[in-house]
């Protein structure tokens, strides 16, 4: 899973935080509504009770059932009350405003009296209360109120409230959001010049300290060491690059001295003495066996031959253009593969990197020679002003992760001496084909990276 943005972790702690809030909240404000309105409910049951009570109490004494019957159904008005039943002195019914008394309602026993109960029905829950009429116990009152609209009112205001926290909590985010930009901004800032120093190992300018807040100033001034550091090393890995690419190429010219001077020229002295040896030779047989000691010696000799050239340096007097071509004219007539050059890069911009891509393309027609069996080639080397491209492909029978493995524990490694170069000029390399070209290798570098690069032979 990717990493989650600072901004983010922000948001989401801030969320957490106040869903957890807003949970304790909504909880506690629908209980404690729910209680309040409930010994609300009780008030007015008791206060309905009394004045209830004080109404028909004379009724009850003169067995006034019609007055009775009268003042229990205006109180029973109230759309709150479920009904309302009158007892004598003995629990007899009285007077009721149900048509139908349910059997539960017909008595009561003395543990309910001056007592709250709820209890369900097919309307809904009931709150009831029954009490003495008065001191005198002439008669009991039984009261029944629903409970519906404590529910309904704790339930509108829980989500009144919770409404109401929504809309703070989605402005608290907004405002969340902005803070956490706020802060998030010079981070990503400096994360991404520090990612850019790892990832190219370079950066070019230092980071200006006012334009970042001064908890950022001790941040800043250790990246800026950092870059200054940077520079330092990339001009010293440069200077040493350089240094290593003249000794390679003072090396490869001084073998290849050697080679045409001393081997080549010991292998023509034994040539000459061998030629003598066959023209003085009478038996057939032994003249056969110097006759193929002497076509090998040849052999060896154009090799040896061949390496010297390719060994010494491109020619100062050509350009890079004209140094690729002739070699692939020699190759070409060498070994007679089809091999087509396109190119509009001049060179100049580094001569160790021009070097290094007639290294590259050098190396990749030996290996195609020896390994790939191919009989078509094509070059191609372009530039512009953002990136250097060259690309080889080849018709052969192509660079398989097996092959490539098999050379490893062979020891042929020249793709990986094509890659080695490559990175020391900080560029990229593919290994690619399709229908045409069974093996494309393609090298790309950053014309920029190249100039800098240049002739760096000092350090300060």
């Amino acid at each position: 899973m990717a990493k989650l943005k600072i901004r983010n972790k922000i948001i989401i702690f801030f969320a957490i935080i106040y869903t957890i809030y807003l949970s304790i909240i909504s909880v506690y404000t629908y209980v404690n509504n729910k209680s309040i309105l409930e010994s609300a409910l009780k008030d007015r049951i008791t206060q309905t009770y009394y004045q209830l009570a004080g109404d028909i109490s004379d009724d009850i004494k003169t067995e006034n059932t019609y007055e009775i019957y009268q003042k229990i159904h205006s109180a029973s008005s109230n759309k709150e009350v479920s009904y309302i039943i009158i007892y004598d002195n003995d629990k007899n019914i009285i007077g009721k405003t149900l048509k139908d008394v349910p059997e539960k309602l017909l008595t009561f026993n003395e543990g309910q009296l001056n007592n709250y109960k709820s209890y369900g029905s097919s309307k809904g829950e009931i709150l009831e209360y029954i009490s003495p009429v008065d001191d005198v116990n002439i008669g009991y009152i039984r009261i029944g109120f629903y409970t519906k609209d404590i529910y309904v009112r704790t339930y509108m205001q829980f989500i009144r409230i919770l409404v109401l926290n929504i809309v703070v909590f989605v402005m608290l985010l907004i405002v969340a959001y902005y803070i956490s930009k706020l802060i998030e901004r010079p981070v990503k800032d400096l994360t991404s010049v520090t990612d850019e120093i790892i990832r190219e190992g370079d950066y070019k300018k230092n980071i200006d300290k006012d334009n970042y807040s001064q908890d950022f100033h001790v941040l800043v001034s250790s990246i800026n060491e950092m870059v200054d550091s940077n520079k330092k090393n990339k001009k010293l890995n440069n200077y040493l690059l350089n240094k290593v690419f003249r000794i390679q190429e003072e090396e490869r010219k001084m073998l290849s001295r050697e080679l045409h001077d001393e081997v080549s020229q010991s292998l023509a002295s034994l040539l000459f003495l061998l030629s003598n040896l066959v023209e003085k030779e009478t038996d057939k047989v032994k003249k056969d066996r110097l006759l193929l000691i002497q076509s090998e010696i040849e052999n060896s000799l154009t090799n040896i031959r061949n390496i010297a050239v390719n060994l010494r340096p491109p020619s100062a007097e050509l350009s890079l253009e004209e140094v690729i071509s002739k070699y692939i004219e020699d190759y070409k007539n060498l070994y007679g593969i089809s091999v087509d050059f396109y190119s509009n890069y001049e060179g100049g911009k580094n001569d160790n990197f021009d070097i290094t891509l007639y290294r590259i393309i050098q190396e990749s027609l030996s290996n195609i020679k020896r390994h790939s069996g191919a009989t078509e080639v094509i070059i191609k080397l372009y530039g512009n002003t953002d990136y250097i491209i060259l690309s080889i492909a080849d018709n052969g029978i192509g660079l398989t992760k097996e092959r490539v493995e098999s050379a490893k524990r062979e020891g042929r490694l020249g793709i990986f001496g094509i890659q080695e170069r490559i990175l020391d000029f900080s560029g990229e390399f593919k290994v690619l084909n399709n229908k045409k070209y069974s093996t494309i290798l393609m090298c790309k570098f950053k014309t920029e990276t190249i100039e800098e690069k240049s002739n760096e032979n000092t350090i300060d």
